[in-house]
């Protein structure tokens, strides 16, 4: 096939996206070793989605209808069409979905069908805490539906305190929850409108020094930085006392790894979930090689990322430290080895010196910044 000198660089790459689209390339249908990474920015923003019911992993009293509401108003500012929220119900009803924390084959295959949708948007709570200064950590990502393998278009989070940037006289304090909420959906519906037309960064939702790096790792020389990666993240085997921390903890990972999509495919949470449930996979102290040889074969993939939380927490007020401490590591399909591990433990004031300048509020940005890292080092080492 030949093009004409007169097509600008513009429209070659237009053309280009189209024929990975209509080839079924974004959809899932080449195999794992080959698929090239879905474009946000090729779906544009004509797209119909489903925003479905906020999964709170906080175990707190929260607005999960509000939070909902709030980013179905702010899609459609973006120009998407938002399915309306009494077709969502039926069809969850039709299925019996119950869990809204991922996309399945058949929910993806419903919600394409029966609500038009190309997409749908899952939200997780983390960390909801009104008080002062109010604390709050979400994490969103953007799933396409309509096939068998719904893949992530888009992931970010944020983690936020509402005296995160007190500025002169305090000025900058929030006290408000519901304005520390808008400000949240607003940096995460940017981040949003960014990948929609393409520009969608590899850089998270915090800038860290290389204080978070973890404080021993492995690396195999099996772990090949060229190769391109189709990833099971498993939620982390929780030794902590809080809550729901290995799913927080799968998320923050799912998250970092979708940032480096060159390197690496990670399939949906919601398709791996299936997978345990039909397994019947129970973790008693991480993920065995039984389990893991399941998930190789069903999933199709070549990395399985897991690990154990041994402390995620958060604190209340104005004083004191959140503190993470978790251990990875990563098994590889062919040779059955644990190519990279990790560990790694940090508080909200590590590498901090003068006037608090540079602490963390929360275990969510902070556990961000540390994910962020050994995602690196699997990659650049």
């Amino acid at each position: 096939m030949s093009l004409s000198r007169s097509f600008s660089r513009s429209s070659f790459h237009l053309l280009v996206a189209a024929v990975l689209v209509l080839a079924g390339v974004v959809c899932g249908c080449a195999g794992p070793g080959v698929r090239t990474p879905p474009v946000p920015g090729s779906y544009g923003r004509k797209m119909t989605v489903v925003v479905l019911p906020v999964q709170n992993l906080s175990r707190t009293d929260a607005p999960l209808r509000d939070i909902r509401r709030l980013f179905e108003e702010r899609l459609s500012k973006l120009g998407l069409k938002v399915v309306p929220e009494s077709v969502v119900e039926q069809v969850m009803a039709r299925h019996r979905m119950r869990d809204v924390g991922g996309l399945d084959a058949e929910m993806s295959r419903a919600f394409g069908k029966e609500a038009g949708a190309g997409a749908v948007l899952i939200t997780d709570l983390e960390l909801y805490d009104p008080s002062y200064p109010p604390k709050l950590a979400l994490t969103v990502r953007l799933v396409a539906a309509g096939s068998d393998e719904p893949e992530i278009l888009w992931m970010d989070s944020a983690g936020l305190s509402g005296n995160d940037k007190p500025g002169l006289l305090s000025l900058g304090i929030v006290r408000n929850p519901r304005a520390l909420l808008e400000k949240a959906a607003a940096r995460l519906t940017d981040s949003l409108s960014d990948a929609l037309s393409g520009r969608w960064s590899k850089a998270p939702g915090v800038v860290m020094a290389d204080r978070f790096r973890p404080d021993r790792y492995y690396k195999s020389p099996l772990l090949d930085p060229s190769r391109r990666y189709t990833v099971v993240v498993a939620p982390f085997y929780n030794l902590s006392h809080r809550s729901e921390a290995g799913n927080i903890m799968m998320l923050h990972f799912v998250e970092q790894l979708c940032r480096h999509r060159k390197h690496f495919r990670v399939i949906e949470p919601g398709l791996i979930r299936h997978e345990f449930l039909n397994e019947r996979i129970i973790m008693n102290d991480g993920i065995s090689f039984a389990n893991a040889d399941a998930l190789f074969s069903q999933l199709r993939a070549d990395l399985i990322v897991t690990g154990k939380v041994l402390d995620y927490q958060d604190y209340k007020g104005a004083q004191g430290n959140p503190s993470v401490n978790f251990d990875t590591i990563a098994i590889e399909n062919k040779s059955h080895e644990v190519i990279f591990s990790s560990a790694d433990s940090a508080t909200g004031n590590k590498g901090v010196y003068f006037f608090d300048r540079g602490s963390i509020s929360t275990a969510h940005a902070m556990a961000s910044a540390m994910a962020r890292s050994v995602v690196e080092l699997m990659i650049k080492g």
